[in-house]
């Protein structure tokens, strides 16, 4: 057989030997093989609840009205198409502790919504500065402290972007020392898209963050590396992220999973359905508030077999809650209710007459959730001091969250003069934790809220809706989430204000119709239905009128 021939032979079988040969497996630029974490545990649930704003106890969304969970997953559609709209995981967070961390996330775009945006992890919001409730508050603008974002965009890219850039707009530069590792596939989110990404240890005091996306049947589509992140950068909250840069994109994201030593689990930090309670005791009757999460309007249940309806499988049920008070032989019983929780407050009003106001009792809001779980919020009722002396009065007015606000450009400094950093302590003072640890050392009697509970502006722009019940519930549950330690065992007396009611100003000019929307043109700017949602949620508790 002729040498050339022979060689076509020998380079046709080496071709072949090489197709038939398996892939090399994918690995990272240190040679580490790139492959999916099981070292991971579910740190919410949303299959089997009813349509609801409130994502769980584990999550804090900002804002209330921009998210919803449906059908096993928890959405962001985002209302006026504001900017990086997050969902802070409250029960972990980045620690000092070296060791590595990972978190996952299905994540999809509704379908036509998929043409703009980004959506993924936020890590390191706060960088530990922050009380974890103030990090909470991290969205819209990036700034000083507000970490590194780990996202898949809408063309399939992975990238790492810096919220902590102090761009005072919708901007979030990608961050330097970022390399493309794998791209295999095109990532199609209306199909849905693992991410994962991983904090690895890589030298003293420096991260590597390894972002990788993975398909339905778990193959790697796309991989990213961002190296020499300094762990400092990575402490404070995680979250998830969805930004649809005012294109009105639509996401959806399930099964989130989180693992490893770096991150420090808290579950005592978990908040709700019950964010809070407010109480005060006259004249031998004790009225007590009890502020729940956004729960949806109602569900459906199977009737008891005998009771159904003809042609109907169940009958459409609210959801309740029940006081119960701790006898002194220390069993429970039911003092009120079971009570209807309804929107658009979901404020749920109890009262028990004849209440001994001699001696500390302690009660509880107790409610059962559809899927089982079953919630207690305890209340310790303080026996009046009418043998003191001197009665001790702490008093709160003007709690705004933060002072440059979310959506807010910072103004121009002087000569002399720093902006403040964005999502430092020095600008977020939510929840006030000096004073309310201050008033937790006083022998305090009453606690009293002289008005402007919340600000219409803060965290978040003002919503100017006739009726923004949600926007309100959104910062009256940040108030709760605030002032709970010092409520759950102290009368309070609430006093709205005008910013309470989404006002400027409060002229009156005795009732006169309001026609413009000016703080100065008649009574009040928001409809009566608005104004008397936010009276009854922060006064429905106090004593009754003396000559009702």
């Amino acid at each position: 057989m002729p040498p050339l021939v022979l060689a076509v032979i020998a380079g046709l079988l080496f071709l072949l030997g090489a197709a038939s040969a398996p892939a090399a497996p994918p690995v990272w630029p240190d040679g580490g093989a790139i492959r999916l974490s099981d070292e991971v545990g579910a740190v919410a649930r949303w299959s089997g609840l009813p349509e609801r704003r409130w994502a769980g106890p584990s999550l804090w969304c900002n804002r209330l009205q921009d998210w919803y969970v449906r059908d096993g997953a928890l959405y962001c559609d985002a209302q006026e198409r504001l900017p990086c709209r997050t969902a802070h995981l409250l029960t972990y967070e980045l620690s000092s502790r070296p060791g590595p961390f990972r978190l996952q996330v299905t994540v999809r775009a509704e379908e036509g919504s998929d043409r703009a945006g980004f959506a993924g992890f936020l890590v390191g919001a706060g960088e530990g500065r922050l009380d974890y409730r103030g990090a909470a508050l991290i969205h819209h603008f990036p700034g000083k402290g507000g970490g590194i974002l780990a996202v898949v965009e809408a063309g399939g890219r992975l990238v790492f972007r810096d919220m902590s850039a102090e761009t005072n707009a919708a901007e979030y530069p990608p961050l330097p020392g970022q390399q493309e590792v794998v791209s295999r596939a095109k990532i199609a989110l209306p199909d849905g898209v693992k991410l994962q990404l991983e904090g690895v240890p890589a030298g003293e005091d420096a991260y590597s963050l390894r972002l990788s996306a993975w398909d339905a049947a778990g193959s790697l589509l796309a991989a990213a590396e961002l190296t020499g992140v300094a762990a400092a950068r990575l402490r404070g909250n995680v979250a998830l992220v969805s930004h649809s840069a005012g294109r009105g994109v639509v996401h959806s994201f399930s099964d989130f999973r989180v693992g490893g030593e770096r991150l420090e689990r808290h579950p005592e930090r978990a908040f709700g359905p019950i964010a809070g309670t407010l109480y005060t005791v006259s004249r031998g009757t004790l009225k007590l508030s009890a502020q729940f999460m956004h729960l949806g309007s109602r569900i459906a249940v199977p009737a008891p077999e005998g009771k159904r309806r003809p042609g109907r499988g169940g009958n459409i049920m609210r959801y309740t809650a029940t006081l119960e008070i701790r006898r002194s032989d220390g069993e429970w019983v039911v003092a009120d209710g079971p009570k209807p929780i309804v929107g658009p407050d979901y404020y749920v009003p109890f009262r028990v007459e004849k209440w001994d106001a001699s001696r500390d009792a302690e009660t509880r809001v107790v409610f059962e959730d559809v899927d089982g779980a079953v919630y207690r919020y305890r209340t310790r009722i303080a026996r009046d001091p009418v043998d003191k002396p001197v009665v001790s009065v702490a008093g709160f007015t003007g709690m705004g969250v933060m002072g440059r606000t979310a959506h807010m450009p910072g103004p121009k400094p002087q000569e002399g003069e720093i902006l403040v950093g964005r999502w430092t302590p020095a600008n977020i003072w939510m929840p006030f934790a000096d004073a309310v640890e201050a008033v937790k050392k006083q022998d305090v009697d009453l606690l009293a809220f002289t008005g402007d509970q919340i600000y219409e502006g803060k965290p978040s722009p003002k919503v100017r809706a006739i009726e923004p019940e949600e926007d309100y519930l959104y910062k009256w549950l940040l108030w709760h989430w605030a002032f709970r330690e010092l409520t759950n065992h102290l009368p309070a007396t609430v006093q709205p204000d005008d910013h309470d009611v989404y006002h400027g100003n409060l002229w009156g000019w005795s009732g006169r119709l309001n026609l413009t929307g000016w703080n100065a043109d008649g009574g009040y700017i928001r409809s009566p239905y608005f104004v008397n949602m936010v009276h009854r949620t922060q006064t429905g508790h106090l004593p009754d009128p003396y000559d009702p």
